[in-house]
């Protein structure tokens, strides 16, 4: 059973790889194995192995092995989703469809190697009335695809899962935000559109609170992302408009509370003691969440 000690060692190796610095040793008491499960259970076991391929004392070799196979095997991943992302790009050129980009392959391009942020699918957003144009092209690119009224899910081996929604949320209290998603994004001169610096930052907190307090929960990844583009934006964001736009929604002090936590485990921050018993909450939770917290939403659904 993974206990406190083992998730705060696991989100120190976190810390250490984003960091890009030496990990302490692991401390008497805390397993390598309930290390190792809780990083697979929360998807950044690949990230943590950065930090534990450091240490003078690795865990034995069987684990070190399995560990070092996970992060080899988010390398592959990345690989070979950015030549299904570049090759599908290409395709979306040439039909004119624009997407707008706002989840994992943006984020990762601000951590130290792109594949430490794993994702399990590549997200796009389209207008809705380029749905149906989108299909034929992914079924001439080799994808399976299951249309849905506002979305189309799609999925080709080895193992490359893309989805393109037509909204940017739908879930409350987030419904209208941005939603004419292409208002507030740009291109750069093709038909791919992005946020800029300040409304990308907006969009993935607001997706990790959509998951963390409106949906099924989250895990720690979504807090080291915004650890890493506090990092990587600094004083470039305005904190006048980011703070508005929590005021607007209603989720300001949840905001607050996530960036302090996000600082406090990933980077300088004060642990204090609401946000240690945060934490802990997130030590049982998974990357998309809880599986009882699902559960009892199946339930009132």
């Amino acid at each position: 059973m993974v206990c406190r000690d083992d998730f705060r060692y696991l989100i120190h190796l976190l810390k250490c790889a984003i960091n890009v610095c030496q990990p302490d040793e692991k401390p008497d008491g805390v397993s390598f194995e309930n290390v190792f499960d809780c990083a697979m259970k929360h998807d950044v076991a690949n990230l943590a192995f950065y930090a534990i391929e450091k240490l003078n004392t690795k865990p034995e070799n069987e684990l070190f092995k399995r560990w070092r196979e996970v992060r080899d095997l988010a390398v592959m991943r990345d690989i070979n989703q950015s030549f299904a992302y570049d090759e599908l790009n290409a395709e979306l050129q040439k039909s004119g469809i624009r997407t707008l980009e706002i989840q994992g392959t943006v984020v990762k391009k601000y951590y130290p190697q792109p594949d430490m942020r794993t994702m399990s699918d590549i997200d796009f957003v389209i207008d809705k009335v380029n749905l149906e144009k989108i299909q034929p092209i992914l079924e001439k690119l080799g994808y399976k695809c299951d249309c849905h009224l506002e979305e189309i899910d799609a999925f080709r081996n080895p193992n490359i899962n893309l989805e393109f929604h037509s909204k940017v949320f739908d879930t409350e209290p987030f419904t209208v935000c941005y939603s004419d998603a292409f208002d507030n994004a740009a291109s750069s001169g093709g038909t791919v559109y992005y946020y800029n610096d300040n409304d990308f930052y907006v969009y993935n907190m607001f997706h990790l609170l959509k998951h963390l307090f409106y949906v099924y929960g989250c895990g720690i990844r979504r807090f080291c992302d915004i650890y890493v583009l506090n990092q990587a934006f600094g004083s470039n964001l305005d904190r006048d408009y980011i703070c508005a736009m929590y005021g607007k929604y209603g989720v300001r002090d949840k905001a607050e509370s996530v960036e302090r936590l996000s600082d406090a485990m990933f980077g300088d921050g004060e642990m204090t003691d609401d946000l240690q018993a945060m934490c802990d909450e997130l030590m049982d939770s998974a990357v998309h969440g809880t599986a009882v917290v699902q559960a009892k939403s199946a339930l009132i659904i």
